[in-house]
């Protein structure tokens, strides 16, 4: 690619507007200068829908490490959208360097996001501040599938951003369509944010953790409002040994995340009538060795009872809160539909973005104490 900007769209001839399939028999050269490359303009593509129209095939390849989309060195700036990726040996887009932004894109299947085209990993991200994902419309999230190993893997890099896109399976979708490792991969990484306010990922039936977070320098990772389900592994993994993050008292280990506890939920009660959660809870963190105030995510759990699949709300636990002799009790209006008998679990994130695992065992909303005597009632 020349120095300076460059735009690379697309208007290839296609059969009623079937997407077309540009198969690869080499490898691609890296890109070393910022380029936009808008699959979006191949008719009758529409990044509103996740409608592509343009297929990256990279089977032909020899097995090994070939990459697809290398955004090297040079390239800072960097925009790749509007393309489906599938069957390079390597990872479909590998980012080396800063600012870059991979949006309205299907990585691991065809242009339809339900035929698999698996990648040996999604995405790979070894530099600062990229953005993965979006929101609507231009600034579309990414389907990331099917991969061998990781949807997403984070390596040694400071500010990432990963929000809004499907990571494995759809809601609803087959699990057939899970990445065979972790969706989101953090090693030795800090600063990253997956997810976000009305931003939240779909991470689910991925052949591992949901997102895990290995390395000492793994640190201020914050992982919110995400919608985690399904995955062979634990939800939120630190230390990279599913389900053994020890909760220690006063949290006084360290590590990925500096270990950060899970919040202790004592108990959860829904009022039907004022569509209300209360919940009181603890979060096992001396102010010595975590950085308050800690913001704790309240979440219905999936089928299994192990992950957070549906944000309900969330709270503030403060150093007072610390000090006090009991549970803290937060009531707040649930953000999506529950009843009696779901189970609930959370999450606690520090105020350096240090964000747990999920509590080992969920707990079962009960009614309002007033609400099962006001129903015998009605019987009589």
């Amino acid at each position: 690619v020349a120095s300076g900007f460059d735009y690379i769209t697309f208007a290839i001839p296609s059969l009623e507007g079937a997407p077309v399939t540009l198969t690869f028999v080499g490898p691609l050269p890296a890109i070393t200068s910022p380029v936009l490359i808008d699959g979006e303009q191949q008719f009758p593509a529409n990044c509103g829908g996740l409608y592509l129209a343009l297929e990256l095939d990279g089977s032909a390849l020899s097995p090994g490490t070939a990459d697809g989309l290398v955004v090297s060195a040079g390239a800072t700036g960097s925009v790749i959208r509007g393309l489906a990726i599938g069957g390079f040996p390597g990872a479909a887009i590998v980012l080396e360097s800063t600012g870059n932004t991979v949006n309205c894109n299907r990585i691991g299947t065809d242009a339809t996001g339900t035929v698999l085209r698996p990648n040996g990993q999604g995405i790979r991200v070894t530099a600062a501040n990229n953005l993965i994902g979006g929101a609507a419309g231009y600034d579309a999230p990414n389907q990331i599938s099917a991969s061998l190993n990781e949807g997403v893997l984070i390596y040694g890099a400071t500010g990432t951003l990963v929000r809004n896109n499907t990571i494995g399976a759809p809601i609803g979708g087959s699990p057939s369509l899970g990445n065979l490792g972790a969706g989101v991969y953090i090693e030795d990484a800090s600063g990253s944010t997956i997810g976000g306010t009305g931003v939240g990922n779909v991470i689910h039936a991925n052949g591992a953790s949901g997102v895990a977070v290995t390395g000492e320098p793994s640190t201020g990772n914050r992982i919110t409002r995400n919608s985690l389900a399904a995955n062979t592994g634990a939800g939120i993994d630190l230390l990279g040994i599913e389900f053994e993050d020890p909760v220690d008292v006063g949290d006084a280990d360290s590590g990925p995340n500096d270990l950060q506890n899970p919040p202790a939920i004592e108990s959860a009660v829904y009022d039907a009538g004022a569509n209300t959660v209360e919940v009181a809870f603890r979060v096992e963190s001396d102010p010595v060795n975590a950085t308050y105030p800690l913001t704790v995510e309240f979440f219905e759990t999936d089928a299994a009872g192990n992950e957070g699949e549906t944000f309900l709300g969330s709270a503030t636990f403060t150093e007072t809160d610390w000090m006090a002799a009991t549970p803290l009790t937060a009531v707040f209006t649930p953000a999506a539909a529950i009843a009696v008998d779901d189970t609930i679990t959370a999450t606690a994130t520090d105020a350096d973005g240090n964000t747990s695992e999920f509590p080992l065992l969920a707990t079962t909303l009960v009614p309002e104490p007033g609400a099962a005597l006001a129903g015998l009632a009605a019987l009589l």
